[in-house]
């Protein structure tokens, strides 16, 4: 019986500090939808944001002041849902000054008016002396990768080379995403410093 009742008291708690907080929640996903410029929708952005708050609230210490403790967890889920759901592509400065490149664009493939070109269409390929430097790092750090840790060159492998998310490689290796992420980071440290970056 009490434990009912401190349950319902527990969920009370929580649903005062959401409906409270909503707002907060929602100015949070509006400002990731200006930032992405129409890369993804306001309305998953707010109900991601939403449901962070309302898991986040009720992990609130009583008494605390749980707004800063809100917005850090509704920001990571909102980075977290950037970070798995949408692909930035990200178009050369001077290719923006041009003016040929509308910033907002929505999809690559799409055309870009009546009966034109998509907008992937558009796009230079890189010159055969800019890849030949790049496919030279790319096999050079391969190389420095290979006398890693197993462990950080597993993480910096599926991270960084394969472009998974951090839990599709955390589940890959059977750690925590915190860790996977800290074993990617001591990696590209590792290699950073080996090329004196």
């Amino acid at each position: 019986m009490k434990t009912d009742t401190a349950k319902a008291a527990a969920l009370a708690a929580r649903d005062r500090i959401a409906r409270r907080y909503m707002p907060e929640a929602d100015a949070l996903a509006r400002s990731m939808a200006r930032r992405l410029r129409g890369l993804a929708e306001l309305d998953d952005l707010i109900q991601e944001a939403r449901t962070a708050l309302v898991f986040a609230a009720a992990r609130v210490t009583p008494g605390a002041d749980p707004l800063p403790y809100l917005r850090s967890s509704i920001a990571g889920a909102l980075r977290r849902y950037v970070r798995d759901r949408v692909r930035l592509v990200r178009v050369p400065r001077h290719a923006h000054e041009s003016g040929g490149y509308p910033l907002g664009h929505d999809s690559l493939d799409a055309p870009m008016h009546e009966g034109g070109a998509a907008f992937l269409d558009l796009l230079e390929a890189p010159e055969p002396e800019e890849a030949a430097p790049r496919d030279a790092l790319a096999a050079e750090v391969a190389q420095m990768a290979e006398r890693l840790p197993a462990a950080d060159a597993a993480a910096l492998r599926l991270l960084v080379m394969e472009g998974r998310s951090i839990r599709e490689a955390a589940a890959s290796l059977g750690v925590a995403p915190m860790t996977a992420s800290r074993r990617r980071d001591r990696a590209v440290d590792a290699i950073r410093y080996a090329l004196g970056a």
